[in-house]
């Protein structure tokens, strides 16, 4: 007779594929072995996104105290130089990561692919949880978390097989980026919330690297003209996704926009950008969209929300875009069907078009249709 357990690895891995709740995952790792072996890695992918965080100490801290309870015993002497007898008994092995009695096949630092460091996080905790986890892609890092010279080459050492790292308003970002882009050279994607505007030249640090998507979260201190554009633009040559944008909105320009658009010496400030993104820059209008976009005819996906644009700005995607895929804009009022009809005609790849307006983008999609 079949039991659960005669199930191949390779089906039991396709079943734990479509499962994504931790509590689900949680009972899944309690079923068999072959269950536990599949569940695992999803478990500990992101440990301190877990439900049921603690609020009044670190979660990392937790979290390493979990992963060393998991290698024996005699391992506890380790953890308790890392941490003080008053933290050690406050912190418990994370019963909501791991069955307690499992025993990994693998370490299970390994499986950690995603962390966040914050101010709640001590040094010490820090570096030995970071030495536990050396196959981490995706680090954040908040703005409340001290950073000194050592953690800042500590953190870049120990992350060598980072792709993706978010970075929020710090003194010490511009030594971080630097540190990073020495350190840690399969990073790809990068998002910097509220930067300087000297954290944005420090991205000349990436000119040899892969660099592929680009955030960035901006406010009012990037009002000002970058002092030196092409330093900001020789890391970003390989980009083929751009988003700018803020969640309260910006009223005025940001200087650093400037870069963006072609001189006598850049023709195609970003050759390679193919998915372009703007959200809350009110002051974005047709003086900056039309030869942005001529300037940058690969692009294939174009959000444009909250901006001034107007019919120039969509008779400039009609001419220039013709790879255009997916277009969203919140501005439909005030553009003439027929320009509307225009952009349908001339980009042939069209086939997703979102619009704040209901009807509107009703109107537009059937105008798809028929084209």
């Amino acid at each position: 007779m079949s039991t659960i357990s005669s199930l191949s690895f390779e089906l039991v891995e396709h079943i734990v594929y479509y499962i994504d709740r931790i509590a689900d995952l949680y009972q899944c790792a309690r079923v068999s072995k072959s269950f536990y072996m599949a569940s695992t890695p999803k478990l500990w992918y992101s440990p301190t996104d877990q439900p049921n965080s603690p609020k009044d100490h670190s979660v990392n801290a937790m979290v390493l105290r979990t992963l060393y309870s998991h290698r024996g015993p005699e391992h506890y002497y380790q953890f308790d130089r890392i941490l003080t007898r008053e933290e050690y008994e406050q912190l418990r092995p994370w019963r909501y990561i791991l069955p307690l009695g499992m025993v990994p096949l693998v370490p299970l630092g390994h499986c950690i692919r995603k962390l966040q460091l914050s101010g709640r996080d001590r040094c010490r905790t820090m570096v030995f949880l970071l030495d536990q986890t050396p196959l981490v892609e995706d680090l954040t890092i908040t703005k409340d978390f001290v950073i000194n010279i050592f953690i800042r080459n500590c953190v870049a050492e120990r992350c060598p097989q980072l792709t993706r790292i978010h970075l929020h308003a710090n003194p010490s970002i511009l030594g971080l980026l630097a540190s990073f882009a020495k350190h840690c050279r399969h990073i790809r994607h990068i998002v910097l919330s509220l930067p300087t505007r000297l954290a944005l030249e420090s991205l000349a640090a990436f000119k040899d690297h892969r660099l592929e998507s680009l955030e960035i979260e901006a406010n009012r201190r990037l009002t000002m003209s970058l002092q030196n554009p092409k330093s900001f633009l020789s890391g970003l040559q390989n980009l083929t996704s751009f988003k700018i944008g803020h969640f309260g909105g910006i009223w005025s320009p940001c200087g650093f926009m400037a870069a963006l658009l072609p001189t006598t010496t850049t023709t195609r400030p970003l050759p390679l950008l193919t998915s372009f993104t703007i959200t809350n820059m009110f002051y974005v209008d047709d003086d900056f969209m039309v030869p942005f976009i001529a300037a940058h005819p690969r692009l294939e996906s174009m959000v444009l929300n909250d901006c001034k644009i107007g019919e120039a700005t969509l008779y400039a995607i009609a001419t220039h875009l013709s790879r255009l895929r997916h277009l969203s804009i919140d501005q439909y009022s005030g553009l003439s069907p027929q320009v509307i009809k225009h952009v349908v005609d001339h980009c042939p790849v069209l086939d997703k078009v979102l619009c704040s307006n209901v009807a509107a983008e009703r109107e537009l999609k059937e105008m798809i249709r028929l084209a």
